[in-house]
């Protein structure tokens, strides 16, 4: 699938997904729609041509929305640039900090083996590597 790669475009697609919505469904409504819209009014031609193609593309948008952003949990595009590690962003310490308490008083853990499976730590040459195929 081949559309023209502009910077507009680009631009377009990190416009929707820093837009505020009140609500996903509101999301899910509008990021689509004025995905479509961008190509109706920018692009006609393209988008007479690929209609389909750029209504699978708008659902494609609206994914990495869905996947990214949490309005209900204030989690906005770029609120959080990485979360991997520890050193530069505070990664799964955002929320495992021992400060999100819930009415009844239980915490969010900080036990690593709640979302992780330890594989290997601090081996000099860890045998996963060996059986997944990365050392030998």
């Amino acid at each position: 699938m081949f559309f023209p790669i502009v910077t507009c475009l680009h631009e377009k697609k990190l416009d929707l997904w820093k837009t505020a919505y009140a609500s996903r469904a509101e999301a899910e409504a509008k990021i689509p729609a004025a995905f479509e819209a961008f190509y109706r009014e920018k692009y006609p031609d393209v988008y007479a041509a690929k209609r389909a193609e750029i209504e699978r593309s708008a659902r494609g948008v609206l994914a990495v929305y869905q996947r990214n952003i949490f309005p209900e949990m204030n989690v906005t595009w770029g609120a959080y640039p990485n979360n991997i590690g520890h050193t530069d962003f505070p990664g799964c310490f955002r929320c495992h900090d021992d400060s999100h308490v819930a009415a009844g008083g239980a915490k969010i853990t900080q036990d690593c083996g709640a979302c992780h499976n330890m594989l290997a730590m601090e081996e000099a040459q860890p045998k996963v590597l060996v059986e997944l195929g990365l050392e030998k």
